[in-house]
């Protein structure tokens, strides 16, 4: 009994699987299976371009990164190597000699300079003092020399005809922001010169390699005293 029932139940089985009813059955399952597919397809294809975009994205952020690191290098590179403080005022340059500055002076009219009358020697090291009065915009000038070679060079010039703004800014506009600066001094510094403006309104170019030894030997003198003076007292 138990075989006919079962093959009643295959027959049956064939039969609704042939009839209208059941092919449209296989017919939706299969849609319903293909559009699975397709989502599974284009869910994969969607996680693949998201991921190949990311990684696009993330190399094209470390380009950009990099471009910008490399201009910014670039930049700071040329902005140090563009600025070059001047070591020269009209036609007297810092390292010139004696006679040279004092023929430079009487060719200049821009200085009232009177040959030997304004020069003073200094029994330090044979340095040497020149101090000129000027016209126009130079009210006074100084230079000192060492050596025999010119190391400092100040203009004190005419606050009726210039201001310290104007000095100011055209500094900043030819050689940029002052290395240092405060209410009474702005300095700019390379490696070889030094240039300030002082209030109420001087400008100052300095030889630094020079100016920079005579600290120093100033500076082993003043421990040498140091050391004596300590020396005497120690005798008491």
């Amino acid at each position: 009994m138990n075989k006919i029932r079962c093959c009643q139940l295959i027959v049956l089985l064939c039969l609704f699987a042939l009839s209208p009813l059941g092919i449209a059955a296989q017919n939706t399952a299969a849609a319903t299976q293909g559009k699975t597919d397709k989502t599974d397809k284009t869910d994969k294809t969607d996680k693949t371009d998201k991921t190949d975009k990311t990684d696009k994205t993330d190399k094209t952020d470390k380009t950009d990164k990099t471009d910008k690191t490399d201009k910014t290098d670039k930049t700071d590179k040329t902005d140090k190597d563009e600025i070059k403080l001047p070591n020269q005022f009209r036609q007297i340059t810092l390292g010139m000699g004696l006679d040279e500055l004092k023929a430079a002076l009487l060719q200049d009219s821009m200085f009232n300079f009177r040959g030997d009358r304004d020069v003073s020697f200094l029994p330090a090291r044979e340095e040497s003092l020149v101090e000129t009065s000027g016209s126009s915009f130079v009210k006074r000038a100084f230079f000192q020399l060492r050596d025999g070679a010119l190391f400092i060079m100040a203009f004190t010039l005419n606050t009726g005809m210039m201001d310290h703004y104007s000095v100011f800014t055209d500094l900043v506009g030819k050689y940029g922001q002052p290395t240092y600066l405060d209410p009474k001094v702005a300095v700019w510094e390379s490696d070889d010169i030094r240039v300030s403006i002082e209030r109420p309104l001087t400008i100052k170019y300095i030889d630094k390699k020079v100016f920079n030894d005579i600290i120093n030997e100033s500076s082993l003198i003043q421990s040498k005293r140091v050391q004596q003076r300590q020396e005497f007292l120690d005798e008491f």
